[in-house]
C-alpha cells in the first residue's frame, strides 16, 4: 500500500490493529463458550444417548473423551489464538515505535513545520515553530489560517507559495521580509496528495533567513563602502556614477565632479598617531556629507582622497561650491581646539554630454586641479 505521507502510515497501521484487536477477542469467547458446551454435551448428553452404560461408566467415557478433545482444541483454536494476541501486542508496540520516531523526527527538525488542510488552517505544528513564532504553547497555533498568523492579513498574499502549490500540485519556494514577525522568511509549500493525487492540503516548511539577509547585507555594504569612514569606497563610486552619467546624456546635462585630498594626513599621523589621523578622515567624510547634498555620490577613494559626483550643473557655479566647502571647514576649525586644522585641497572638473569623457579622464582632470590648488596649501 502507498501511503502519502507519514500521517496516512500512523492512521493505516492504528486501525489494523484496531481491527485485529477485536478478532483475537472474538476468537477466545467463542472457544470458551465452544469448550464449555463440549464438556456439557460430553457429560450429560453422552449418558443419554448411551442408556446401557451407568453414570460411573459413562462420566469416565466423557473424561476421556474430553481429555481427547481439548488438546485439538488447543491445537486449533487456543495455539492460533495466543498466536494473534502476541502478534498484536507485537504490532502494537510496533505503531507506539513508529509514532514516537515520527514525533520525534518532527519536532527534531529545526525549520519551522506546519501541516495545513485544503482550507489554509494550520491543523499541525513541530516545537520549531513553538520557538520561533514565541507560542506559548503548540495548541495555540492550530485552527488558525496561516496567512492571518505569518502575514497578520486576512486574504493569502500575492505571490503566496500556498496558492501556487493548490493551483500547480507543485512545491514552491518564495522569500518575504514578514513585519509582523519582523524578520525574513523562507516559505517552501509542499503538497500533501491524497490516494488520487488531489491536493488535500499543504506541508509547510519555514526558515528564518534573517541572519543570511543581515550578513548578505552587510557584505554587500562591505564591497561598496569605506570600513573606516562609511562612505562608498573606490568600487561603490563606479558602480554609481555610471548611473548619473547615463541620465546627464540622456538629457544633455552637464555635471561637476569634485575631487578633494586631506591635507597633511602624514603629518597629523607622525605628530599625533594613526588613531587621530583616522579620527580627521572621518570628520573630513561627515563634513563632505553635511556640505553637499544627500542625493550627491560621497566617496573615498583613496587614503587621504575624496570624491563628490554631482556637486552642481555648471562651471559658473565652482566658486560657489569651493566657498561652501570651505566655510564649513573654517566652522570646524573654529571649534576644532587641537594642535592641527583640517585643510583639504579641492579640484573640479566638468562631464560634457556633448563631447563625453571617461571617469577615468574626468578624475585625472580634477586630480590635476586639485594638486594645483594644494601647491598654495600650508602645512600644519
Amino acid at each position: 500500500m502507498k501511503y502519502e505521507d507519514s500521517t496516512d502510515m500512523r492512521d493505516s497501521l492504528t486501525l489494523r490493529t484496531e481491527l485485529n484487536y477485536s478478532k483475537p477477542l472474538h476468537l477466545f469467547l467463542v472457544t470458551i463458550v465452544s469448550i464449555f458446551l463440549l464438556v456439557v454435551i460430553v457429560m450429560f448428553v453422552f449418558p443419554i444417548l448411551a442408556p446401557s452404560l451407568n453414570l460411573r461408566e459413562a462420566l469416565l467415557n466423557a473424561s476421556f473423551l474430553t481429555l481427547v478433545i481439548f488438546p485439538i482444541l488447543y491445537i486449533f483454536l487456543l495455539r492460533p489464538l495466543q498466536k494473534q494476541l502476541i502478534e498484536m501486542k507485537e504490532a502494537k508496540k510496533a505503531v507506539l515505535e513508529i509514532k514516537h520516531d515520527w514525533e520525534d523526527t518532527f519536532n527534531s527538525i529545526s525549520d519551522m513545520v506546519t501541516i495545513h488542510d485544503e482550507n489554509f488552517n494550520i491543523i499541525r505544528a513541530n516545537k520549531a515553530a513553538q520557538k520561533l513564532l514565541k507560542l506559548p504553547n503548540l495548541d495555540s497555533v492550530i485552527g488558525l489560517k496561516c496567512y492571518t498568523y505569518y502575514h497578520g492579513s486576512a486574504n493569502p498574499l500575492s505571490g503566496c507559495p500556498s496558492c501556487n502549490s493548490f493551483k500547480t500540485g507543485e512545491p514552491c519556494t518564495f522569500e518575504i521580509f514578514e513585519p509582523h514577525l519582523n524578520m525574513f522568511l523562507e516559505i517552501r509549500a509542499i503538497p500533501r496528495l491524497d490516494r488520487n493525487n488531489l491536493v488535500k492540503g499543504l506541508i509547510h516548511i519555514v526558515r528564518d533567513i534573517t541572519a543570511r539577509k543581515q550578513m548578505e547585507e552587510k557584505l554587500k555594504n562591505l564591497s561598496l563602502t569605506d570600513e573606516l569612514t562609511g562612505l562608498y569606497n573606490r568600487r561603490g563610486f563606479f558602480a554609481l556614477i555610471e548611473h548619473h552619467l547615463k541620465l546627464a546624456r540622456r538629457h544633455n546635462k552637464r555635471l561637476l565632479l569634485l575631487y578633494a585630498d586631506l591635507d597633511n594626513l602624514k603629518v597629523i599621523n607622525d605628530t599625533f598617531g594613526h588613531q587621530e589621523g583616522d579620527r580627521i578622515l572621518k570628520e573630513a567624510s561627515a563634513l563632505l556629507k553635511a556640505t553637499y547634498r544627500e542625493s550627491d555620490i560621497v566617496a573615498r577613494i583613496g587614503g587621504d582622497e575624496f570624491v563628490v559626483f554631482p556637486v552642481g550643473s555648471s562651471e559658473d557655479n565652482v566658486e560657489a561650491i569651493k566657498l561652501r566647502l570651505q566655510k564649513n571647514i573654517d566652522n570646524f576649525n573654529e571649534a576644532l581646539g587641537r594642535g592641527y586644522s583640517m585643510s583639504i585641497s579641492i579640484g573640479i572638473s566638468c562631464y560634457d554630454p556633448s563631447s563625453p569623457h571617461s571617469v577615468d579622464e574626468m578624475l585625472a582632470e580634477a586630480d590635476r586641479l586639485m594638486y594645483t590648488c594644494k601647491k598654495d596649501r600650508k602645512g600644519i
